[in-house]
């Protein structure tokens, strides 16, 4: 998985580099892709910070198949769909109460969690108006408590509050 993690990585960095930049070295997306797939369908109990990375990971992909629309391989469209499918698996769309919400550590698997949901609505949203398509994470699941706002920070709580439908 660690493997899949940096290759998706060093991919969707390298997709917002300049075409003709000679120096970069290559990547190996499919072989990603297909760590990916091969990964997620090990029959291994997988423990929620691998979880947490192979969600990461589909989400990397997932930028780099936005700047790569006509490669082989799984689609954008497919890779957030994937993506989607394992943050609800992972109930990352539950907010979780938390007593010690001040005092615990901010990386912990929870509030990392958190972070990726959040990132992940943000990238259905764009993807849902750049393609013209409706929403894979419906509105119902999308609940912003104000415990997000020191979680995810102002600037990118502010970004978040600004794709949710409000009735006002």
């Amino acid at each position: 998985m660690k493997q899949a993690f940096y290759e998706a990585l060093h991919a969707a960095v390298q997709s917002f580099s300049s075409t003709g930049q000679e120096g970069a070295a290559p990547y190996n997306i499919q072989g990603a892709a297909q760590l990916v797939t091969a990964f997620q369908f090990e029959s291994d109990v997988r423990t929620i910070s691998t979880n947490l990375i192979l969600l990461q990971t589909k989400m990397l992909l997932a930028v780099e198949a936005e700047a790569h629309v006509n490669r082989p391989g799984p689609s954008r469209s497919a890779l957030l769909g994937s993506a989607v499918g394992l943050a609800y698996a992972l109930k990352l769309h539950v907010h979780k109460q938390s007593e010690e919400a001040v005092e615990s550590d901010p990386d912990s698997d929870d509030k990392l969690g958190r972070r990726l949901w959040w990132s992940l609505v943000i990238m259905d949203r764009w993807h849902s108006s750049s393609m013209s398509s409706p929403v894979l994470i419906p509105d119902s699941s999308v609940v912003l408590f104000p415990a997000d706002q020191s979680l995810l920070g102002e600037s990118l709580f502010q970004l978040t509050r600004e794709f949710l439908i409000t009735d006002s």
